[in-house]
């Protein structure tokens, strides 16, 4: 059976996946820390390797350890899904790419990205719309012990008690919950805005989250889906 590898470069690490080229169906998949790249090896001779990445600076690395791998450009996803964003030059590949997986589920949705950061994306009729974007539950962690002397980094919980009884706990509530309320202020005010019914949530924390949007779509494999859209329009060239 012919393979396809498909690698997803976060800002933290990079996500690999192997799916058959005939269907998206997942049958392994790693995360790989940027400083072991080298484990990337043993996918050198799989004939049709993908990179998406919001980390060019990694990809002459990722190259050394793929042979020949697709690197995956905005022009790629054209043929797939339009744009309408001010600054295009600016836009992150993940976005965009990950917009193509959820057109599996709908034509417009609302989708919520929970990773370094909170993305909120807009696709209306199979165009990328733009959305927000704020920090995400370890990054705010980390900002608030960075930048005030009395408040220290404490461990992420899931679903802390909403009244904490001490610093730690208060900490752990206001990050946690300040993700879930303003994700839901936002999806409430686009849905009423726009009319858009299906809301997505993918990323590496998604999760954590899921059980506070049941009506939500989740899918923590929406970029790898759009990844292996992608790679239909490129199968046959090089």
């Amino acid at each position: 059976m012919e393979k396809l590898l498909l690698v997803d470069g976060g800002n933290t690490t990079l996500k690999v996946c192997l799916t058959p080229l005939d269907t998206f169906k997942p049958t392994e998949v790693e995360i790989i820390p940027y400083s072991s790249l080298h484990r990337l090896e043993k996918y050198k001779q799989i004939d049709l390797k993908l990179v998406s990445t919001v980390k060019p600076s990694t990809l002459g690395e990722i190259k050394k350890f793929l042979k020949n791998p697709y690197v995956v450009k905005l022009k790629n996803t054209l043929p797939l899904i339009g744009i309408d964003y001010r600054t295009p030059h600016t836009l992150g590949i993940d976005r965009v790419v990950s917009s193509i997986g959820g057109l599996y589920y709908d034509r417009s949705f609302i989708k919520v990205s929970f990773g370094t950061a909170t993305v909120v994306d807009v696709v209306i009729n199979k165009t990328f719309r733009g959305g927000a974007i704020f920090p995400g539950l370890e990054k705010s962690i980390l900002c608030l012990a960075a930048h005030t002397d009395l408040l220290p980094k404490v461990e992420i919980e899931k679903k802390p008690p909403l009244v904490g009884k001490d610093t730690k706990s208060c900490i752990q509530s206001g990050v946690f919950y300040s993700q879930v309320f303003t994700v839901k202020g936002f999806i409430e005010r686009l849905q009423k805005q726009l009319n858009i019914k299906t809301v997505i949530l993918t990323g590496g924390a998604a999760g954590l989250f899921k059980e506070f949007f049941p009506s939500a779509v989740f899918d923590p494999y929406l970029t790898f889906r759009g990844l292996y859209e992608i790679a239909k329009t490129l199968k046959g060239r090089k």
